[in-house]
């Protein structure tokens, strides 16, 4: 069971006289929204001038006056999701958690985390807001960035005609993505593992499965699929089978790597991660993950701000 790490998205503080701190921040096309009409929040961060590499947090609504309909992180700057955003615990306390890494840290003061689409189910007002927030800051020390929350909030009007939430359909695959062979002392023992991260522009990532077939690679009908998460333990540490991983996004589309018994890294692709970048990437996690067992041991002291 992965630990739960940490949280990012900002906006610019509207007191002066505040210190700086991540902040994480809401934005939508407007704040007026009809009876019945599906909608897209758009969920950033603002680092405040520092370079964040990790990111949690939950964002929080009221599951009777809004509906989730969708969860968008194609256009994400996390490349590396520890927690992808998902949702649990409507209707009375609905909560879509989040947690991710950035290697090598990000410091725009608008960048995307993932958005939400919305069908407003009441009249009246409602908010979009968060908790549990944190920000590490990409220093080597793991550094807590602070962390503020702006809530956004919206009227939901009966008098209003619902307009149409206008989405072009996702009928591309992922990128093309690359697998590597790793041995790390401090991952699974040691013992072999395969490390990936596929990116999807549109709907973004849902799942990926993998499959393990003895002998040189072949055709993928009839492999034995199954749902695994990266770095992924093989189940034939003799690298005898060749490995195949396969990336689908939310609307179903799907990509697959493959990397050939006794290879170390998946078969060229046009586009794909460098291994040794992803490897590298894969070190970032560990150090990441050690950082969030010494700093993260205290709960989030964040509450929301009024904007």
């Amino acid at each position: 069971m992965r630990p739960a790490w940490m949280a990012v998205i900002a906006l610019w503080l509207v007191a002066p006289a505040s210190v700086s701190a991540a902040e994480l921040f809401f934005g939508a096309a407007a704040p007026e929204v009809a009876l019945g009409e599906s909608f897209a929040v758009g969920v950033f961060l603002d680092a405040q001038g520092e370079e964040i590499n990790s990111t949690e947090g939950s964002v929080t609504f009221d599951g009777r006056a809004l509906r989730l309909e969708a969860v968008r992180d194609g256009e994400s700057v996390v490349p590396l999701w520890i927690e992808r955003p998902s949702l649990s615990g409507c209707p009375d306390g609905c909560r879509v958690r989040f947690a991710g890494a950035i290697p090598g840290g990000i410091s725009h003061p608008r960048a995307p985390l993932f958005s939400l689409v919305f069908t407003a189910l009441v009249p009246g007002k409602t908010s979009v807001s968060a908790d549990g927030f944190r920000a590490l800051i990409d220093d080597g020390k793991g550094t807590d960035a602070g962390a503020d929350i702006s809530p956004i909030v919206f009227s939901v009007r009966s008098d209003r005609t619902a307009v149409p939430l206008s989405e072009a359909p996702d009928v591309e695959p992922p990128t093309p993505f690359t697998v590597t062979i790793v041995n790390d002392p401090r991952l699974y023992d040691g013992r072999v593992a395969a490390a990936f991260s596929a990116m999807d522009k549109q709907t973004g990532i849902d799942h990926y499965e993998v499959a393990e077939r003895l002998g040189p690679p072949g055709p993928i009908d009839g492999l034995a699929w199954q749902r695994a998460d990266s770095p992924y333990l093989l189940l034939d540490q003799t690298l005898a089978s060749s490995l195949y991983v396969k990336a689908v996004d939310r609307a179903g589309n799907a990509r697959v790597s493959v990397v050939a018994a006794g290879s170390r890294t998946s078969l060229p692709t046009a586009g794909m991660f460098r291994p040794a970048l992803l490897y590298g990437i894969l070190v970032l996690i560990i150090a990441g993950l050690l950082a969030w067992r010494l700093v993260w041991r205290k709960p989030p002291k964040n509450t929301p701000r009024s904007r």
